[in-house]
């Protein structure tokens, strides 16, 4: 990235009110996963009583692997964008969609306006000069709710002095379950790599819709096949994700329970399950069977510690109160909440899912979480 433009980054201004929020439309769907393209989630956030901004983004390559996270104390939503591009550039990505929750710097680049109301940004022939340095390039909107650890990053960024970054080998998502969604399927695989490397035999368990349409890890990792009731087209095909939630418990977990069955059979018993939180129903499926359960969430512990509160009725949504308190996590805004929560009639199958991983965690044998573990100190005690 150029100095001229990491000294221009350094001039833009905010306003702290939040502009009206345009009408939106998303304006594509995102590319295939052969495309192998790099998704930069980016965010900024406000602290009170400082005033002080912070921004942060992560980076993941098209197969959900983590590739490079960062939190640091700047002062625009604008300045978080040009802060993942950089690292973008940094790792020599040439692919890249930048995410943002913030619609009106997306709709601006569409415009190709300057005028934001937010003072003097120039962000459009910017981000026109650093579209033209990518192979492809894709600015867009997401929703808040898709885009929290960013959002996670940038709230640590307003109390962090300093630039934190940190880019791993390899990804940092350790999670083995069964039956997982769609997109919890690499993180899944990527632990499941690690067991093995512990000497251990690991088995990625999927669904036979999945397995015609996701490639899979080949080699050390093994690879099951049972049925979710929905064999030819997946959540696709179900009525509703109350309907597919229900579905693949009364087929998941008895095709699942035949699985345990054969391999005991076949001289390999399995000794514990590893199963996506979303689904607690594994945790009785292995008590059935003598065996450990161990369920995973991929998601951060800040975010599972918001969905904790919120089924043990600990987390009230406020109606007059702006700011929401949870221990170990700095005063939060409605906004700042996932979208199950702070809008709990729109999507109330997904808060069920989202909350019931909790129904039945005290009688877990282990408990596998994904966390950014020295920014998740406070919560994760």
């Amino acid at each position: 990235m150029s100095s001229s433009l990491n000294k221009r980054a350094t001039q833009y201004l905010v306003h702290r009110t939040k502009p009206p929020t345009p009408s939106w439309q998303p304006s594509r769907q995102p590319p295939t996963a052969q495309a192998r393209w790099h998704i930069i989630n980016v965010d900024a956030a406000w602290s009170k009583p400082d005033e002080l901004g912070g921004t942060g983004f992560t980076i993941k390559s098209h197969m959900g692997h983590e590739t490079a996270w960062a939190a640091t104390s700047e002062e625009a939503e604008v300045i978080s964008v040009i802060r993942g591009i950089e690292a973008g550039q940094r790792l020599g990505l040439d692919r890249v969609i930048i995410l943002t929750d913030c619609q009106r710097l997306v709709q601006a680049y569409r415009d190709r306006s300057d005028d934001l109301s937010w003072g003097a940004l120039t962000l459009t022939p910017d981000m026109l000069a650093i579209a033209a340095l990518f192979r492809d390039f894709i600015f867009d909107f997401t929703e808040r709710s898709c885009n929290f650890e960013a959002h996670f990053l940038a709230a640590r960024g307003t109390r962090c002095p300093t630039f934190e970054c940190l880019e791993p080998d390899e990804a940092k998502n350790y999670v083995d379950s069964v039956l997982p969604p769609q997109g919890h399927i690499n993180p899944l695989g990527q632990f499941a790599k690690r067991l093995v490397s512990k000497g251990l035999k690991a088995t990625l368990v999927t669904t036979i819709f999945l397995s015609k349409t996701t490639q899979f890890l080949s080699g050390s990792v093994g690879l099951e096949i049972i049925s979710d009731g929905y064999d030819d087209g997946g959540f696709a095909k179900a009525e509703n994700i109350q309907a597919y939630l229900h579905q693949i418990e009364v087929v998941g977990s008895r095709t699942l329970g035949k699985l345990i069955e054969k391999q005991a059979s076949n001289g390999t018993p399995v000794k514990g399950l590893v199963y996506d939180a979303f689904f607690p129903w594994g945790l009785d499926l292995a008590k059935r069977y003598g065996i450990m359960g161990e369920p995973f969430s991929t998601q951060p512990w800040t975010v599972n510690s918001i969905y904790y509160h919120f089924f043990h009725g600990l987390l009230k949504v406020p109606d007059l109160d702006p700011m929401v308190s949870i221990p170990g996590l700095p005063p939060l805004r409605l906004e700042d909440l996932p979208g199950f929560i702070s809008s709990p009639a729109s999507y109330p199958a997904y808060l069920n899912m989202t909350s019931n991983q909790f129904s039945n965690l005290e009688k877990a044998d282990l408990v596998f979480d994904n966390t950014f573990e020295k920014l998740e100190v406070e919560v994760l005690s």
